[in-house]
């Protein structure tokens, strides 16, 4: 009984491992930010956020503090709040709590105001929400992106839950997320 015990936890153990493996050879053979450069940075006071959508309307204190203030969005270093762009130049993503397994984050053009989804936005079942990503709530690795490039990672989404959860790559061009 005990060997048999011993034998599961040491095959659980063993996928784990397998598995984080292929995560991380995955991220490292998926696009690179600098693939995917900027060329102009946005440094001024951002424009007023254009709360339009009813989505939009019930996250506006959110949207307001995010642009205004910095609450909920991320510098470089993922630990650190502060006011202004953080994406492709000068678009401004504000992230938030939104379950387990969701993530949750409004883009937010600093030069024009107008808001955007994030990529996937919407997709993973019934309760996936209208600024919501579906993400691996057992290994979920974070959303990655830079001031700098146009390119955003999603190392652990699952927008089909019966397919299991992967590395997905987004490129930001022309007010709409192009897969990588």
């Amino acid at each position: 009984m005990i060997c048999r015990f011993l034998a599961v936890i040491l095959a659980f153990a063993l996928f784990g491992a397998v598995g984080c493996r292929t995560v991380s050879s995955e991220e490292e053979r998926g696009p690179k930010f600098s693939d995917y450069p900027v060329t102009q940075m946005f440094g001024g006071i951002p424009a007023a956020p254009k709360i339009v959508r009813p989505e939009e309307r019930a996250a506006s204190s959110i949207i307001q503090e995010g642009v205004e203030k910095g609450r909920w969005v991320l510098g470089s270093d993922r630990k650190t709040q502060r006011p202004g762009p953080n994406f492709a130049g000068h678009y401004i993503v504000i992230e938030w709590g939104g379950g387990p397994d969701y993530w949750q984050a409004i883009i937010v053009d600093a030069v024009t105001g107008q808001i955007f989804q994030p990529p996937m936005a919407g997709t993973g079942g019934q309760h996936a929400g209208y600024f919501s990503i579906p993400m691996d709530p057992l290994d979920f690795k974070g959303v990655k992106f830079r001031l700098d490039s146009k390119l955003m990672v999603l190392p652990r989404a699952c927008p089909d839950r019966a397919s299991g959860c992967r590395a997905y790559y987004f490129v930001w061009q022309d007010d709409r997320w192009i897969p990588a």
